[in-house]
């Protein structure tokens, strides 16, 4: 049996049918050449969805990394909802060897879809093509 350790409680939980190797939190990753200016107008529906999610997990006495936060400010510091130019996106990925899962969620909160689009776009035009050059597997078709 695997013991779980629930962050929102002080005893540890036994769950039969779980292995864990690892865990990091999961985080959705958007695009930007101006990172301040994207945050500016996507901060409010990023926090809106993280306190949502993270008042219901609240509520039903669980957990899975929506934590509530006071300001965008204060989210955007748990880099739960990074933003990245696609160079610092790249590098993210090369410093971990490419092993590791990206996770998009553009309209987050219900994000304004062109900023959404706009994010999506520099992730196929720059970030794709450069991961691929450097050897990285992206998944997909090529």
């Amino acid at each position: 049996m695997t013991e779980v350790r629930d962050v929102t409680r002080s005893e540890p939980s036994p769950v039969s049918s779980l292995i864990i190797a690892s865990w990091s939190p999961l985080a959705r990753y958007s695009c930007s050449e101006d990172p301040d200016r994207f945050w500016a107008e996507f901060g409010p529906s990023a926090l809106h969805e993280n306190n949502a999610y993270g008042q219901w997990y609240e509520d039903w006495g669980a957990w899975n990394g929506y934590v509530k936060e006071e300001s965008t400010d204060a989210l955007r510091a748990t880099e739960r909802y990074p933003v990245m130019t696609p160079d610092e996106l790249v590098a993210r990925i090369e410093e971990r060897g490419g092993n590791m899962t990206v996770m998009f969620h553009p309209m987050a909160g219900g994000a304004d879809p062109e900023l959404a689009w706009q994010s999506l776009q520099l992730i196929e035009d720059k970030v794709i093509p450069a991961l691929r050059d450097k050897g990285i597997e992206t998944g997909g078709s090529q």
